[in-house]
């Protein structure tokens, strides 16, 4: 600038910036379950965002980038996102929100199962709630906090073991080929020497038992009624776990198989 009497100039750093704000967006892996139900987010943002606020539509928030969240009731979930960068702020919520359904569960006491068995490669998902918790795989000694997340998966290279849980303590697990996962880190596997979880939520399952066409079971109780073929045909019972009383017991031995607990569906035939 000038006037009569001279000139003068002045430079300011960063006056004029050049920028846009962030464009958020998420995807939700799965978008729908029954309860309760795990969703993996995986931010797709773009605008190099610095911050993200996410609220699940259940009365809870993360500032996470790629959280991962458990809806604990049957419901339908508006997730919303808000990201921003150095130039402002953008919202994402999810097209057709996370839809969780009430888990269906069924009651079931059987005994003297001469050819029933667990199938391999399902597993067990839980989320530890008491820090008395631990096992002892392939010889090593793995300690758990409250909030961690734990996946059981039975191996084909199990057979006789059992499980059980008593007032929402685990107190077994035991079987020759069990792969655990903690926070989505698989850490050993092999035979449980021991296993002791204090306390759990957040339970769900893919472990299915099958009854073979023919089994000579000695009893078989499903919500308190009887079931007893001449000739007993294929049954298949699919997530199981603890019952509608809390109780999950499961044997399996060269003798027979015994198991008392809940599962979410039954096929016969």
């Amino acid at each position: 600038m000038s006037n009569a009497y001279g000139s003068n100039r002045r430079t300011a750093a960063d006056f004029i910036v050049i920028g846009s704000p962030p464009v958020a967006k998420f995807l939700a892996e799965p978008s729908g379950g029954q309860a309760p139900l795990t969703v993996q987010f995986t931010d797709l943002s773009t605008g190099n965002p610095k911050s993200w606020e996410r609220s699940f539509g259940d009365g809870t928030q993360s500032s996470e980038k790629n959280p991962v969240h458990i809806f604990q009731q049957a419901g339908q979930y508006n997730v919303t996102l808000r990201v921003t960068n150095a130039y402002g702020t953008g919202k994402y919520s999810h097209e057709t929100g996370i839809n969780v359904t009430a888990p269906t569960k069924m009651d079931v006491y059987l005994t003297g199962s001469v050819n029933g068995a667990l199938v391999p490669d399902g597993y067990v998902r839980l989320r530890v709630t008491d820090p008395a918790s631990s096992m002892k795989i392939a010889g090593k000694i793995y300690t758990f906090e409250p909030g961690d997340l734990i996946h059981l998966i039975y191996g084909s290279g199990s057979s006789d073991g059992t499980i059980s849980t008593d007032k929402n303590r685990f107190t077994a697990f035991n079987f020759n080929d069990i792969t655990l996962v903690k926070n989505g880190e698989t850490l050993a596997r092999g035979p449980v020497n021991s296993f002791s979880i204090g306390g759990f939520d957040s339970y769900s399952s893919t472990l299915n038992i099958t009854i073979p066409r023919g089994d000579p079971y000695t009893t078989l109780y499903i919500n308190s009624e009887p079931y007893k073929y001449v000739e007993s045909p294929k049954f298949t019972f699919s997530g199981i776990g603890p019952d509608s009383a809390g109780r999950f017991f499961y044997q399996k031995s060269a003798q027979s198989m015994n198991f008392q607990g809940g599962i979410t569906e039954m096929t016969i035939g």
